[in-house]
């Protein structure tokens, strides 16, 4: 299927479950690893500043590989980085904040899941 992606290697995807119109993707390897937004279903999407590092030790380029929406608060974004760590995003993709070192003490995300529970402020804030 053609997409506004094509030159691109997508390894992760999700679909606001509430708004089926938004959707995320990542990049990475071969390609430079980014954050997409799109707004209609897919057929535009825009680039989102996440701050993803050009190369990482031992892997060289890294990968998107997890994306996950808080099922309580919709624009809370949560964006997993091969060897490049946690990125979360409290206004649905506009900004983004590194959240690494003693909240996330091995950078390797390989998945990101987001469940329904007490509040993890501190995370938010990068703490």
């Amino acid at each position: 299927m053609d997409s506004p992606l094509n030159p691109y290697a997508v390894w992760a995807i999700t679909v606001d479950p509430l708004n089926p119109e938004i959707l995320f993707a990542g990049t990475g390897t071969p390609c430079p690893s980014k954050v997409f937004r799109s707004t209609d279903g897919g057929k535009s999407w825009e680039e989102k500043p996440a701050a993803i590092a050009d190369e990482c030790p031992n892997v060289g380029i890294p990968r998107v590989t997890g994306i996950a929406i808080d099922p309580v608060n919709r624009h809370n974004i949560w964006v997993g980085i091969e060897v490049d760590g946690l990125r979360c995003s409290t206004d649905c993709g506009e900004t983004w904040k590194t959240i690494n070192g003693t909240a996330i003490p091995n950078p390797d995300v390989h998945s990101v899941a987001v469940a329904e529970g007490p509040s993890q402020d501190g995370l938010l804030r990068g703490q």
